[in-house]
């Protein structure tokens, strides 16, 4: 009878901890997601979940803008920010007409990084990076990122808003675990009559 329940415990268990998790796509990124939005406007600020950026806008009027992630290097993301952050998507608002993205850059890990794939809509004026099969962004990871635009030398500051997503377990993960923990429960209570 023991082996019988340790054998089920074991089944649980790998169903729980081995459950898919949902991942959005590009042109739906809500569904089965936490979202950290952020906006804000200016040329450098800290977005959330506590990000520096700047906006270096260009000397010359062929010089791309670029709007970039801490001082251009390696960043890292905060130990008190969610994990197993699976995309960003970013738009910046109020354009001149004709001027857009152009350009994205975003990657992960050290010392070695990993680009993420990118993704340009809304007229180029939003893009949305997402991270490769297996890939996330968790506290404490340096990552490095930019975004060039053709905004120009006449540019002072910058509108934008956006938001870094990761999967959440989907329903049938909770009631496996549910199903594990309940498992778990039983055997224990016989364990101790027995």
């Amino acid at each position: 009878m023991r082996k019988s329940l340790v054998g089920v415990v074991v089944v649980a268990a790998v169903l729980v901890v081995g459950a898919p998790r949902a991942r959005a796509t590009t042109a739906d990124p809500v569904p089965n997601h936490d979202i950290i939005f952020f906006s804000g406007s200016g040329t450098s600020a800290t977005i959330n979940p506590g990000v520096p950026w700047h906006f270096i806008s260009p000397a010359g009027i062929l010089s791309p803008s670029v709007f970039v992630f801490g001082s251009g290097g390696p960043e890292t993301w905060p130990t008190h920010a969610p994990g197993d952050i699976t995309d960003l998507t970013l738009t910046f608002t109020g354009l001149p007409t004709g001027r857009d993205i152009f350009f994205g850059f975003f990657a992960t890990g050290s010392p070695s990084a990993t680009p993420w794939h990118d993704v340009l809509s809304n007229g180029d004026r939003t893009i949305t990076f997402t991270a490769p099969t297996g890939v996330s962004l968790n506290p404490g990871e340096e990552f490095l990122g930019s975004v060039s635009t053709n905004l120009g030398p006449h540019i002072s500051s910058v509108n934008f808003t956006g938001a870094w997503s990761a999967p959440v377990p989907e329903p049938s993960s909770l009631v496996l675990f549910g199903t594990g923990l309940l498992l778990l429960g039983i055997i224990g209570r016989k364990l101790l009559h027995a």
